[in-house]
């Protein structure tokens, strides 16, 4: 018998447990309906809406009837620690959802899960948009991580769960997004964001959301106007003139109100996200800036 096989055999061993569904938001009310029914979970309160769609993050939420509580983020987008550890504390043993918008990880993220461990909070992870972000470094240490592939890959739909434990479902959805070369798509996200924020530094009238990447892999590049019927005059004219710009999140769900959450409706009042996905050349990023600059100013 040998101690050390000639070839490796474990089928198991560093296997991920994926499954796929047809979006991540099927992936999400599956975990909670079946495996998380009991439990309330902390969410952000920055969670958006649209009237085609519907939302993403909350009507998962609302279709399993489990209870929800939201956590408040600053100007920035960043997790509001200490309002959070209060809340964790309050239910501990629930679930505690992250979400990494636009493809960034909270510059807390670690210290945040840290805490949330030592009180057995099941932790999900939402990346939909930090599909390329997390494989830099697929390091499965929270329970649950959701993934929307048609919003980082040219695909009509199509979601990815994965798991720490080893999932009783099997795929309600094929597709395959290791068919697509992540390194080089990832290269290509990162030097467009970094080429067309250095084309933005010249405007006075913007703020950078991000300034700095780190080590992610970006969904857009996000920026702040400086009122709402700015952003909003830009959206429109960008996108008739051909420009792709999204604006995440300019609704709010009605959940969230104003008097509690002032930062995010400030941040959804000023948003607006430019493309900087694999598809793009920096000749293309050029003319969105010219355009972009003969507009912002009016």
């Amino acid at each position: 018998m040998y101690i050390i096989e000639k070839k490796q055999s474990m089928i198991d061993n560093f296997k991920m447990n994926i499954c796929y569904f047809s979006s991540a938001r099927d992936s999400f009310e599956y975990i909670l309906k079946k495996k998380l029914s009991e439990k309330k979970i902390l969410i952000p309160a920055y969670i958006g809406f649209s009237t085609n769609e519907g939302s993403g993050i909350f009507d998962p939420i609302k279709n399993s009837g489990i209870g929800y509580q939201f956590y408040k983020l600053s100007k920035n987008l960043e997790i509001e620690k200490e309002s959070l550890f209060k809340l964790i504390d309050d239910n501990q043993g629930n679930i505690l959802l992250l979400v990494h918008y636009f493809g960034f990880t909270d510059s807390n993220i670690a210290e945040i899960k840290e805490y949330a461990k030592k009180r057995s909070m099941i932790i999900i992870e939402d990346c939909a948009h930090a599909f390329f972000t997390f494989f830099k470094k697929p390091i499965v240490e929270s329970d649950y991580y959701l993934f929307s592939l048609h919003k980082m890959l040219p695909y009509t739909k199509g979601g990815m769960l994965l798991s720490k434990e080893p999932l009783d479902i099997k795929d309600s959805f094929i597709v395959n997004p290791f068919e697509y070369n992540m390194y080089e798509i990832s290269q290509k996200r990162v030097q467009n964001y970094n080429y067309l924020k250095e084309k933005l530094e010249s405007f006075d009238n913007i703020t950078l959301l991000r300034p700095a990447l780190k080590d992610v892999v970006p969904q857009t590049l996000p920026i702040l106007v400086p009122s709402e019927a700015k952003r909003d005059s830009l959206y429109f004219k960008l996108n008739e003139l051909g420009f792709g710009v999204v604006s995440l999140y300019h609704e709010l769900i009605k959940e969230v109100t104003e008097t509690e959450h002032e930062n995010e409706f400030y941040l959804s009042r000023h948003v607006l996200n430019l493309p900087v996905h694999q598809d793009i050349s920096f000749t293309d990023i050029d003319k969105m800036v010219e355009t972009l600059g003969e507009y912002i100013y009016e």
